[in-house]
């Protein structure tokens, strides 16, 4: 029964439900909060070959900067509700940045 997955579970069942109906764009709304370093390297994994391998379109959301910016081709630093830089992180793993600085 659904109601008898833990969190985690749940959230894993939401993705794969989410991901057969293939659709053109995902967005995860903080997919890392709560996750141990083995299930967050697979959600890392797994959102990269989404865009990669079948080009969905993948917003995440989170507060985990290098997480994001390791998976990411753009990403949107918003603070008081307005970007305030746009970073494109680069194969080096250094980052490029427009606006404010991002540490």
């Amino acid at each position: 029964m659904p109601s008898e997955l833990s969190g985690g579970m749940a959230r894993r069942a939401a993705l794969a439900r989410a991901i057969a109906l293939e659709p053109d764009l995902i967005m995860f709304d903080e997919p890392f909060v709560g996750q141990d370093p083995i299930t967050m390297g697979v959600l890392v994994k797994l959102i990269s070959e989404l865009n990669s391998t079948l080009g969905v379109t993948c917003i995440v959301v989170s507060h985990d900067v290098p997480e994001v910016l390791s998976i990411a081709d753009y990403a949107y630093i918003v603070a008081d509700k307005k970007i305030v830089a746009t970073v494109a992180p680069v194969a080096t793993g250094e980052y490029r940045s427009s606006g404010s600085s991002v540490h």
